[in-house]
């Protein structure tokens, strides 16, 4: 697994997005790529809250990129919980099942579930990735992004090399 530890509210994690796109593409089949919103101040909580929401409602796909965009390129200010359910109701959600879905169950038990990872994994900044839970590597700890995504690349062929039978055998 590659986890993507990040927050629409981080202009560097919205700068890392392209990157990121290339690390999904050029991941082997045998792994996956996943996002993890972080919540480091109160700010960043509504944000992590519309990714769950978003994805809790099928629309991650197509309102992932759109988010960075209306925040970063356009600094549309979205800044709570209700100018994200406006934002997503502009992408064909309506906004009171958005706001509705916001506050279940699910989102809360996500949101818990990502603050507990980010915490046990020493996160401390984002965008972090973190490769099948062992190795947390940044664009800084990697020497700039195109060399996180070689890295990235390097750990996760690391991995399945240890985790196939060939490889405990020798």
């Amino acid at each position: 697994e590659v986890l993507e530890v990040f927050s629409y509210a981080c202009p560097h994690c919205a700068h890392f997005q392209p990157y990121a796109d290339q690390i999904k593409q050029a991941l082997p089949a045998y792994a996956q790529f996943t996002y993890m919103p972080a919540i480091f101040n109160a700010q960043w909580e509504p944000y992590a809250r519309a990714f769950y929401t978003a994805q809790s409602l099928g629309v991650l796909d197509q309102t992932h990129q759109a988010l960075f965009d209306a925040l970063h390129r356009d600094h549309v200010p979205l800044r709570t919980i209700e100018d994200l359910a406006g934002f997503y109701a502009q992408h064909g959600v309506d906004r009171a099942k958005f706001l509705a879905a916001s506050g279940s169950f699910e989102v809360e038990s996500k949101l818990a579930r990502a603050q507990e990872i980010v915490r046990n994994a020493g996160v401390d900044g984002t965008p972090s990735v973190i490769v099948n839970g062992k190795y947390r590597v940044t664009g800084s700890s990697a020497g700039g992004f195109p060399q996180l995504i070689e890295l990235v690349e390097f750990l996760v062929k690391k991995e399945h090399a240890a985790a196939t039978p060939a490889a405990k055998k020798q």
